[in-house]
């Protein structure tokens, strides 16, 4: 308790088994400073921050806290989601915190972040240790290396204040837990101290801790599991949710652009980055971690090339990988060497159907390409480099790739490298049966780097055109003209729309995020789906698989096929990038008429029903709502198709290409629709008159109208559009101004 200006308190010294009283000014606080070269390495942002020019960039400038997915033990299933925003008070509320990592997920940057504002906010006296150099034999060893790291954070002649402290003032950091030389029961005394000693302890692992843990000499025993369930928080950093990845874009915008008075969160670019981000990271994909998401913000400013200025996924990944092959040897002599190691182990994984590789087929692999290539390779120590560099995982004399997409990335380079060869013939009979199984998402993703590398383009270009052209061949591209009558004349009349006078663009366009991450954590609870697993299967294009197989390879070829025109948006010439677009654009437009056939054949069935088959609901009321919800459908498939083929083929300065490519099609509505999305999303300029002449062509038409409404105040919701031009459109669109919201994508 506090007495006048000292607070009495009892601390144990070291390991001895008495207890001292000791007394402190309350003024002493504000003398442990943390030293200068310390504080610089803590606001250090690390290898992944942009280096350009002479700016001065810190940790906070583009450092998010990431959720944790928190469980209460190691066997507990069940797991509760900790947002970015209370993921501080989370961690220093008291107990230990055991936080798990993938590798690249922010375990350090958090550790640094955290002791940063632990101490900034006066919580307590944070002080951090490096698991790299811990080497505990016994819990006096780990006391001593506490009083070590906080000599060389704070300085000595603070030490007796430090320790004068109340636990409830003092904060342990530990990065890299796991890789720390101490055995699993002094481990277990280290917690036990640990709880007497500060009122919080952060301690971040690996994912492969929890295992080690409860494995000892590889028999797994009750003594020590039941040692492991002490009063410890386990959580897993999770990627950073679509509102905290809009933060750091914000971040890196404002650092990038400080003379611009524009703000991040209003601007065209900051969508676009948006957009281009979550493409690129998630589901199936690489995690949303902050390293990635700067490696691509990064790349992009630079415009390394015009692939990466055009938004092509084949390069902005090739440089989240050699940016992780660098983290260590930026300028590495071996990197030509180690790229032939890690293409040599991809292939032999992927052609054997295998996600882990033992030492010794690594070794035959080395073997044969020494005696094949009259070239050593360095194996253990390409290893050792490979696993500090997070490009490979290891557990028990096995390797794997930390990330699926880091192998795909290889097994692409092998052909690349190899498909022009004679003897390797074969080859290319893998890359047309990836190319028609492109529903698979390693199928996909080795596809798209196979674009990137440009080997072979023509031919799988022909290929996916021709694949394109199966998927629903027997049905003519939606017009959304007399084949969207039927929806026009039913019961379900025009949507009543509103428009706020000055639309929150950064309030409208957070509520997306927030939807979405809602989504997703939901989906991360309930599970899989049989459907979410079909996106898994290789399967090519027939007439009997299920319409959601078949709108899949739909999504999927589409994506393919605008990976051509981002990653060849200057190069490849201009009748070919129209033909290109050509393709999208009917496929998507076949896949919409097919959900139209769907929704039409449906309503005639129930317009077919008795009355006998009805009791409580009368037969008018279901068929009214039947029939509303058969007539939305199309009409919300429609809006999905504009806006996503606009994100897969947008690319700035291709204007000439977009309006020649509708040009060839033919005017129809639906073509049009698609036009005014691209142009709304990519052009310079506004497309006022396009859209003007659309809406007096629908005008009248229940369905398309709506339609055209739904698009065009979708993007002024989204954007900063000029206040006269909003007024045109809510006018001529006869949209009531006021403050309500109005349907978003």
């Amino acid at each position: 308790n506090w007495t006048e200006k000292h607070y009495s308190s009892k601390i144990q010294l070291e390991s001895d088994s008495n207890w001292y009283d000791l007394k402190m000014e309350r003024t002493s606080r504000q003398r442990l400073n943390i030293n200068a070269a310390i504080m610089k390495y803590l606001c250090d942002p690390g290898f992944a921050a942009p280096q350009l020019g002479n700016m001065d960039i810190e940790l906070k400038d583009v450092f998010e806290y990431p959720d944790l997915r928190v469980r209460r033990d190691l066997r507990s299933m069940e797991v509760s989601i900790k947002k970015s925003e209370s993921v501080f008070t989370f961690l220093t509320e008291g107990g230990i915190r055991i936080i798990q990592g993938a590798p690249l997920s922010g375990k350090t940057s958090l550790t640094k972040a955290l002791m940063l504002d632990v101490y900034a906010k006066g919580i307590a006296t944070p002080v951090r240790l490096d698991g790299n150099i811990l080497n505990c034999r016994s819990i006096d060893d780990f006391e001593r290396a506490v009083r070590n790291a906080f000599r060389s954070q704070y300085s000595n002649d603070q030490e007796d204040l430090y320790y004068q402290l109340s636990p409830e003032k003092r904060c342990i950091i530990i990065d890299d837990w796991h890789i720390a030389f101490i055995s699993s029961n002094v481990r277990y005394q280290i917690h036990e101290w640990l709880e007497h000693f500060a009122k919080s302890s952060i301690l971040t692992v690996d994912k492969t801790y929890q295992v080690r843990e409860l494995i000892s000499n590889r028999v797994l025993t009750e003594e020590l599991a039941e040692k492991v369930q002490q009063p410890i928080i386990q959580a897993d950093i999770g990627d950073l949710s679509r509102v905290s990845r809009a933060h750091l874009i914000h971040s890196w915008l404002r650092v990038m652009r400080p003379s611009i008075n524009d703000l991040p969160e209003e601007s065209k670019e900051s969508r676009r980055l948006e957009i281009l981000v979550s493409q690129m990271l998630g589901k199936d994909r690489l995690p949303a971690f902050p390293f990635f998401i700067l490696c691509i913000l990064h790349a992009l400013e630079t415009h390394k090339t015009d692939a990466i200025a055009g938004g092509s996924l084949g390069p902005l990944y090739e440089v989240l990988i050699f940016t992780a092959l660098g983290k260590n040897k930026p300028e590495d002599p071996q990197i030509s060497k180690k790229l032939a190691f890690l293409q040599e182990i991809g292939f032999f994984m992927w052609s054997k159907h295998m996600e882990v590789i033992s030492l010794n087929d690594i070794e035959g692999i080395v073997k044969t390409f020494e005696i094949t290539n009259y070239s050593k390779l360095p194996m253990e120590e390409f290893l050792s480099e490979l696993v500090a560099a997070k490009i490979l995982s290891t557990q028990d004399s096995s390797y794997s790739f930390s990330y699926p997409q880091y192998r795909f990335y290889f097994v692409a380079r092998y052909i690349r490298a190899h498909i022009e060869e004679p003897e390797y013939i074969a080859l290319q009979d893998y890359v047309d049966n990836m190319i028609d199984q492109i529903s698979s998402t390693e199928n996909a993703m080795i596809v798209t780097f196979l674009i990137y590398f440009e080997k072979e383009k023509n031919r799988i270009i022909d290929r996916l055109l021709k694949n394109a052209n199966m998927i629903y061949i027997n049905l003519l591209p939606a017009r959304l003209e007399e084949d969207a009558k039927e929806f026009s004349s039913s019961n379900l009349g025009r949507f009543s729309m509103t428009l706020e006078e000055d639309p929150d663009v950064v309030e409208n366009r957070n509520a997306i995020r927030v939807y979405s991450d809602r989504r997703d954590e939901m989906a991360l609870m309930k599970g899989e789906s049989q459907d979410e697993m079909s996106k898994h299967a290789a399967y090519s294009y027939r007439d009997d698989l299920p319409e959601a197989y078949k709108l899949h390879l739909v999504s999927q070829t589409i994506n393919a096929l605008g990976q051509i025109v981002r990653n060849f948006s200057v190069d490849l010439p201009g009748p070919r990038k129209v033909e290109v677009l050509k393709h999208i654009y009917m496929l998507a437009l076949r896949s919409l008429a097919r959900v139209m056939d769907v929704s039409k054949t449906i309503i005639a069935h129930v317009r077919m029903l008795e009355k006998a088959e009805f009791s409580e609901l009368s037969l008018l009321e279901f068929k009214h709502l039947a029939e509303d919800f058969f007539v939305l459908l199309p009409q919300l498939y429609a809006l999905v198709i504009c806006t996503s083929v606009s994100e897969v083929v947008g690319v700035v300065d291709m204007d000439r290409v977009y309006l020649e490519t509708v040009d060839e099609l033919g005017h129809s509505v639906a073509v049009r629709m698609i036009g005014v999305t691209v142009q709304m999303n990519h052009f310079r300029s506004f497309p006022e008159r396009e859209i003007h002449e659309l809406y007096e062509y629908v005008k009248g038409d229940p369905f398309t109208e709506t339609l055209l409404e739904w698009l065009v105040i979708s993007y002024v919701r989204l954007h900063k559009v000029d206040v006269g031009l909003r007024k045109r459109l809510a006018n001529m669109f006869g949209i009531k101004v006021r403050e309500l919201a109005a349907p978003v994508s």
